[in-house]
Parts: C-alpha cells; sequence; structure tokens
C-alpha cells in the first residue's frame, strides 16, 4: 500500500510538472508570437520610411529641375531676336518641363499612394499589436485559470489519498479489534460450553439422588418439574438463535408469533394434564393409605 502511495504521488507531481512545462512553452511560444509580429511591422515599417524619404528627395530635385527650367524658358521668351537654334532650345526646354511635371505627378501619386500604404500598414501594425495584447492577455488569464485548476486537482487528489490512507488506517485497526474481540468470544463459548456440560451432568445427578429419596408421587412431581426446567432450557437456547434469524429475516416473525401461541397452549395443556395426574395418584396413595383400596363404592 505504501508502494502505491508512493507512486501515486510521483504521478500527481509529474502530471503537475508537465503541466508547469506546458505553461512556460506557452508563455514562449506567445512571447516568441508577439517579438516576431513586432519585428516584422517594424520592418516593413522602416522600408516603407525609406522609400517615401528617397521619393521625397526626388520630387524635391524634380520641382528645382523644373524651376530652373522655368526660368530658362522666361529668359529665352525674353531674348525673341535670339537665333532659331534657340527656338528649338526652348522648345526642347518646355518638353523637358512638360515631362518634368508628368514625372513629378506620376511621383506625387505615387508618394501619396505610399503614404496610403504606410499609413494602411501603421493601422494593421496597431490593429496586430492590440490582437496580440488581447490574446496575449486572454492567453495569460486562460493558462492561469488551467494552472488553478490544475492546482485545485492536485490538492484534491492529495486530499482524498490521505483520507483514503486514513481510512484504510482505521478499517485495520477496527479489523484486528473485531479479530482479538471475536477471538475472545469463541474462548467464551468454548468455556460456556463446557461449564453448561459440567453443570447439567451435576444437576442431573442431584435431581437423580433428589428423586431417590423422595416418595413417589413426588418423584413424578420432581421429573414432571425437571422435564419442564429442560423444556424452558431448550426454549431459552431455541429462542437465542431465534432471534438471530429473526433478525436476519423479518418474514419469519408472523411464523414465529403463531409458534410462540402454539407452544403456550401446548405447555398449558401439559401442566393441566399432569396437575390431573399428581391429583389423581395422590388420592389414590391417600386411599391406599387409609384402607380403601380394595372397597368398592355402592
Amino acid at each position: 500500500m505504501e508502494r502505491e502511495v508512493e507512486l501515486e504521488h510521483r504521478a500527481l507531481e509529474a502530471s503537475t510538472a508537465l503541466a508547469r512545462v506546458q505553461l512556460k512553452l506557452l508563455y514562449e511560444m506567445v512571447a516568441h508570437f508577439n517579438m516576431r509580429t513586432a519585428d516584422e511591422s517594424t520592418a516593413k515599417a522602416t522600408e516603407l520610411e525609406q522609400k517615401v524619404a528617397l521619393l521625397k528627395v526626388e520630387c524635391a530635385t524634380l520641382n528645382q529641375e523644373l524651376q530652373d527650367m522655368e526660368a530658362r524658358t522666361r529668359r529665352g521668351q525674353k531674348k525673341s531676336s535670339e537665333e532659331a537654334n534657340q527656338v528649338l532650345q526652348v522648345q526642347t526646354w518646355q518638353e523637358e518641363v512638360e515631362r518634368a511635371h508628368q514625372g513629378q505627378r506620376e511621383a506625387e501619386s505615387k508618394l501619396a499612394s505610399l503614404e496610403a500604404e504606410m499609413q494602411k500598414l501603421r493601422v494593421e501594425t496597431a490593429a496586430m499589436k492590440r490582437d496580440a495584447e488581447h490574446y496575449s492577455r486572454q492567453e495569460h488569464v486562460e493558462l492561469e485559470k488551467r494552472y488553478r485548476e490544475l492546482t485545485d486537482l492536485l490538492y484534491y487528489k492529495q486530499t482524498q489519498l490521505e483520507a483514503m490512507a486514513s481510512e484504510k488506517a482505521v478499517a485495520e485497526f477496527q479489523l484486528e479489534k473485531e479479530a482479538k474481540r471475536l477471538q475472545e468470544v469463541q474462548l467464551d463459548a468454548e468455556r460456556n460450553r463446557v461449564s453448561r456440560r459440567a453443570s447439567s451432568s451435576w444437576e442431573e445427578d442431584t435431581d437423580i439422588r433428589a428423586l431417590e429419596s423422595l416418595p413417589l408421587h413426588h418423584r413424578h412431581m420432581t421429573g414432571a418439574t425437571v422435564q419442564l426446567q429442560k423444556a424452558a432450557k431448550l426454549l431459552d437456547t431455541g429462542a437465542v438463535r431465534a432471534t438471530r434469524f429473526l433478525w436476519r429475516y423479518p418474514t419469519a416473525r408472523v411464523i414465529l408469533l403463531f409458534y410462540l401461541v402454539f407452544v403456550h397452549l401446548f405447555l398449558m395443556y401439559l401442566l393441566h394434564r399432569l396437575q390431573e395426574q399428581a391429583d389423581t395418584f395422590s388420592s389414590k396413595e391417600v386411599a391406599i393409605s387409609m384402607g380403601f383400596a380394595n372397597q368398592t363404592l355402592p
């Protein structure tokens, strides 16, 4: 039994250790997931910020070039008396200015799209952070709840084991006590049986000796009394056994009631018959002693 209790304690300790390891792994997984999500979001945001900075520099350069070209165009328009090659150069500059405007518009649209994407990424990053924090808090609460449940279960199992051990000790003590009591009862029964046998034999001898010293009618009366005493003893032993039997089988109580009534009536009848016999026998002895034995009534 001690070995079984020790094994059960070891199993409970192993289950507790396993639960703690699972809790630790879950904490590490949640932390790693949060760190990884935050790192990826930060890297993507940094990359987008770098792209935005480059686009801003490019836009500034294009604006500067556009301003230079516009200044050149204005200076070229003031010199209307210049040669035709200057006109061609002005047209070329105008085309370049137009292309610069087009590039600026494209850069601005691209910058706007990148800013929108960056804003969207920021919103998604904030939402992911909130979800990660909520998930981590929820997981933490669930893990704490599970840990408390496991702790309560472990405490309950330990309490059950202690209660079972105490009940087993009490049962063993009661069993030993009942065994000793049974041995004592058996010894007392043997002693009572021997004493009853000795007393019954001594009573029979005493009754026989007493009967030998008594007259004939007294002998009959004493014999009837002895028979009644024996019947009473038999009834006593039968009553003890019948009590045990009736304690186990309640349906036999009605039968016992009828049996007792029958025995009572039988004893009354037996006493009445014995009394009549005793009276008849005593009247005969009185008549014999007075000399009326051979006389007949008229």
